[in-house]
């Protein structure tokens, strides 16, 4: 398989916080899961691992430090399964805090608009009420959405993290950049 990108949504940021959502998409297609289906958690959890490992490629922002982290605590992925996951992972947030420090391109939805890619269609915070509510079919559609533009985004082959500096994100590994250049725009 190309690449996928993904993206999870969760009850908070603590550790005994839970995943709502998760959904993976690439070039034409999309996968969701939510927490309204635990009740057949362990198929859901073989089919994240097989997308995840059948890809050539993972996008995602914060994906390294949020996204797989909970998916690991949450569905008892193995060390091996992350590492296989992190060597081919494509994480602007992870790269630009440790090349820009900690504050750099701290939101998708500041990197989309610079990068001229469709917006989000809400907010993390927003998507915890959506999962309190019960809201399964707005929280899935906003996950989706996400992993959608964050594929967009990704599979371009220059990106901007501000708005001289660019990021080429094609090549794999945690950090996910093959070089940064700077220019006047």
């Amino acid at each position: 398989m190309d690449a996928c990108a993904l993206d999870i949504e969760t009850t908070g940021l603590g550790p005994q916080d839970r995943i709502t959502c998760v959904a993976i998409a690439g070039e034409g297609w999309s996968w969701i899961w939510t927490l309204k289906q635990d009740a057949d958690r362990d198929n859901y959890k073989e089919h994240i691992q097989y997308q995840l490992d059948a890809a050539s490629t993972i996008y995602a922002f914060n994906g390294a430090t949020f996204d797989i982290p909970f998916l690991q605590r949450e569905f008892n992925f193995t060390n091996q399964d992350v590492g296989r996951w992190m060597l081919k992972l494509v994480d602007p947030l992870y790269a630009a805090r440790a090349l820009l420090g900690f504050d750099a391109c701290a939101k998708l939805s500041d990197i989309l608009r610079l990068n001229g890619v469709e917006p989000k269609t809400s907010t993390g915070q927003q998507a915890i009420v959506m999962a309190r509510e019960g809201r399964w079919e707005e929280l899935a559609s906003y996950c989706e959405n996400d992993t959608r533009v964050t594929f967009e985004l990704l599979s371009k082959d220059c990106i901007y993290w501000t708005h001289n500096l660019q990021f080429r994100p094609k090549s794999k590994g945690v950090w996910g950049c093959r070089g940064l250049s700077v220019d006047s725009r």
